[in-house]
């Protein structure tokens, strides 16, 4: 049994711009002993096989760039980079113990963890870097100038950010660690090291909704700042009008001291006022600022609030908030490259399912099915179910073989795949042209047929039936002759 593998060049597209499905698997003849569940295996095995056999450099070369590029080692180093964020956390678990037993707060909680617990987070730290310095190195053998800048994408700069990283951690503890230094030399490293966990945003890459939404904020970093403006402008406003009101209040000394003093901490000055409203605009408990206000000095303080409130929370902060909704569906719609892998990815599990209801349909493993066959698959449950699951409904089986079969009587695995897919869903523009096309080309040749056939009649002198006018007159012209010669026999007689 031999097994073909699919075809993704660019000339077997369809209108979506996925690989459509063919050469999946060839005719199999002469095993005739091999059941469904033997074919399931050795088709299994044969997918299996090494690919890169007999492959040109070219070709291997594309092999490793689709490994590397939005492929399996990408999920690897995901994986890698969540288990390096885990032990940062319980690296972070025992800096906390080493604080506590410092200031005093506990005894011996750090000794604990072992006594060499800070060398092993160290050294495992160093397994990490030595990983990611192997990542960057391949990639950047492999993709080249793709690596850093695309056509299609132009700078990469999380590629760029990966390799600043990955040097700084690098150089950290490799080269600086090893130097004597002083203290504040120490805590340089210390936090040019914290640039690890920057790290950690590799990760949202991999994860479609993640991606989505950094691709979103990045969208909309225009949108933002304007948005952080004008907000700031009315807060400033508002807390240049509150605090310029209230002075007179915490200046009067026959007012409460408890309620001065609540004034002056939270209006006192431009920055406190202007503090104050940042938190009674984003905190969500803008009563804890505006009932006091009311309370202690003036109730015509409750019109400021409740018209600010009214304004900027209501209606402004959700009018942004709908802006930045759009950019997140204009950005997960215009995720092209992401909607083809997921479109791909959907019609090669098609495919498989296909490939299963296909050599459960073959009772005899010949690789092809009949129409007997045909009719028997349609009445197995199994077949049934798999079918329903592809939203395939099969009232009738000569109408399915009919469409499915070339003209030889048989369905190969290539025929059955293709002609399910079409069948499924409804007609796409792409279809309908096509056929509109055909339909074209039909009557073109229809009229050259008229055409000759014209040209025929008129050579010979007879008529096809075509124009009714001309077959009228062939029929007189027969009458009359039919009475002449009738007439001509009587006075024979």
């Amino acid at each position: 049994m031999k097994v073909g593998r699919k075809e993704k060049s660019s000339e077997n597209n369809d209108a979506d711009g996925v690989p459509v499905v063919d050469d999946i698997v060839k005719p199999v003849h002469d095993v005739p002993h091999l059941r469904s569940s033997q074919l399931k295996k050795i088709h299994g095995a044969l997918k299996k096989v090494n690919l890169l056999d007999g492959m040109t450099e070219k070709a291997k070369t594309m092999t490793f760039f689709s490994f590397i590029e939005n492929g399996p080692l990408d999920m690897i180093m995901g994986t890698i980079v969540i288990s390096n964020a885990a032990v940062m956390f319980v690296q972070s678990q025992w800096l906390g113990s080493v604080a506590s037993d410092a200031l005093g707060i506990t005894t011996n909680e750090a000794s604990s963890w072992g006594p060499n617990a800070g060398q092993t987070f160290e050294s495992i730290e160093t397994v990490y870097i030595v990983i990611y310095m192997i990542e960057l190195l391949v990639r950047i053998l492999v993709l080249r100038s793709s690596w850093a800048w695309t056509a299609e994408g132009g700078i990469q700069y999380a590629n760029l950010m990966d390799a600043v990283i990955t040097t700084i951690s690098a150089v950290s503890t490799f080269l600086l660690s090893q130097s004597d230094m002083n203290l504040s030399v120490a805590r340089a490293i210390r936090l040019l090291r914290l640039t690890r966990t920057l790290r950690v945003m590799r990760v949202m890459i991999l994860f479609r909704p993640l991606r989505v939404l950094a691709s979103t904020f990045l969208a909309s970093i225009g949108a933002l700042f304007w948005s952080m403006i004008l907000l700031m402008v009315l807060k400033f406003i508002g807390a240049l009008l509150l605090a310029q009101s209230l002075h007179s209040f915490i200046l009067d000394e026959t007012e409460d001291m408890i309620d001065r003093v609540w004034m002056f901490d939270y209006y006192g000055s431009a920055w406190k006022a202007v503090y104050s409203m940042f938190e009674l605009t984003h905190s969500g408990g803008w009563p804890n600022y505006a009932r006091p206000v009311v309370e202690k000095v003036s109730m015509w303080y409750a019109f400021f609030f409740m018209s600010y409130v009214t304004l900027v929370i209501f209606a402004i902060i959700r009018i942004i908030t709908a802006i930045f909704l759009k950019e997140t569906l204009a950005t997960a719609a215009g995720d092209a490259a992401l909607a083809v892998q997921e479109k791909v990815r959907s019609k090669e599990q098609y495919v498989s399912r296909l490939e299963d209801i296909f050599l459960e349909a073959d009772d005899d493993g010949n690789g092809v099915i009949t129409r007997a066959e045909m009719d028997r698959a349609v009445s197995n449950p199994v077949v049934l179910h798999y079918l329903s699951i592809l939203e395939i409904e099969v009232h009738e089986v000569e109408p399915l073989f009919d469409l499915l079969d070339d003209g030889d009587g048989q369905v190969t695995i290539k025929e059955f795949c293709q002609g399910i897919m079409r069948l499924k869903g409804q007609a796409r523009s792409l279809d309908v042209i096509s056929i509109m096309h055909d339909a074209n080309i039909i009557m073109t040749q229809c009229r050259e047929v008229k055409r000759s056939l014209s040209h025929i009649e008129a050579v010979l002198g007879v008529s096809s039936g075509v124009n009714d006018s001309r077959r009228d007159k062939l029929r007189a012209l027969d009458d009359t002759g039919l009475a002449s010669q009738m007439q001509t026999n009587g006075e024979n007689s």
